[in-house]
């Protein structure tokens, strides 16, 4: 979520439960390791899921999002859990004179 609440990007493990798969299937995928493509994973033990820092979007994903503030929430087994995040501007972007203003405009749509 952005720092305003707003969903930008979710994932689900697309089991069918509690109102079904969250955002179609463009959205439940996610990258395990060893490359390829999934379904979030639902079995016990350690996962990882990299987001590629874009939004919601159609095809492939959306435009990328602008640094800044973002909370990730995970939900599993009725619990819920909730972190924060600071997106930074990548310092070989803004070497090359690009603001965070500048990704924030280009990120509107």
């Amino acid at each position: 979520m952005d720092a305003d609440g707003e969903v930008v990007r979710s994932y689900a493990s697309g089991d069918g439960g509690a109102g079904g798969p969250a955002g179609g299937p463009a959205m439940q995928r996610m990258a395990p390791r060893g490359g390829g493509r999934g379904l979030v994973a639902t079995t016990p033990g350690v996962h990882r899921l990299r987001w590629d820092l874009r939004a919601s979007g159609e095809g492939r994903g959306g435009p990328l999002v602008p640094p800044g503030s973002y909370t990730v929430r995970l939900s599993a087994g009725g619990a819920t859990a909730e972190i924060g995040l600071e997106l930074r501007i990548d310092p070989r972007v803004a070497a090359e004179g690009v603001t965070v203003a500048d990704l924030d405009e280009a990120a509107e749509p």
